[in-house]
This record gives C-alpha cells, structure tokens and sequence, in this order.
C-alpha cells in the first residue's frame, strides 16, 4: 500500500445542506429532485442517499447557503408533490484532504479527526 501524502487542505463554511426525507425507492424519483433544483439554478456539490428502508430512503445534498432562499421556494413545491419532507442545516461546512494515496490509506480520516477544534466537525 501506498503512503498517503496530503498535498492539500480545502474548506468551505458558505454551504447548506438540504436532507430530503421519505423519499421513495421508485425509478426517476432521485432524477425529479435534481431535475427541479438544477431547473431552478441551483448548483449541487455533493450528494449522499442513505440506504433504503421500508421502501423510503433519505437524500442529503450540499448547495451553496446563497441559493437557500431559491431553494426553499423549490424544495417545498417539489415535497408537496412527491409527499416528502425536507430539512436544512445552514451551519455546514466542508473540509477536503488532497493527495495521493488518500483512497487506500484508511488513517489519513483518522489524522484529519485528531485535529479538529471540536467534535461535530467532519472531514470529506
């Protein structure tokens, strides 16, 4: 295995992230909810679906905390449609490790966690 070399750190602090929940596990659900937010200019960085039970699963995707009044208009148009819910957590941030090695490297989140100020940070 390789040694992990962290080459760079990035952050963000100005992001949202917006948790969808109930969402179906029906073809084209997922592609309704993107299909609105990008119809709407909204641009999604990263997207998280948690695993499916009962049928329903929750869909979690982060969008510049700008465009959260955009979405909010969006989103509850679409919930009221679908039968969904939604939340926002508006205090997000993001941290990337850059460098090589980092996918086979299972300590390089490990180092990252050790450093942080407080312990509802995390590392992407």
């Amino acid at each position: 295995m390789e040694d992990a070399i962290i080459s760079g750190i990035t952050h963000n602090v100005d992001e949202a992230y917006v948790t969808l929940t109930d969402v179906p596990d029906k073809p084209g659900t997922a592609a309704s909810i993107f299909n609105a937010v990008a119809g709407a200019g909204i641009n999604v960085d990263t997207i998280i679906q948690n695993a499916v039970t009962h049928g329903d699963a929750d869909v979690t995707f982060s969008i510049p905390r700008d465009d959260l009044p955009l979405m909010t208009d969006t989103i509850e148009d679409l919930c009221r449609q679908l039968g969904l819910h939604w939340r926002v957590d508006d205090e997000a941030g993001k941290v990337s490790l850059i460098g090589a090695g980092m996918k086979s490297h299972p300590a390089s989140p490990r180092a990252c966690s050790r450093r942080w100020p407080t312990t509802t940070s995390t590392c992407a």
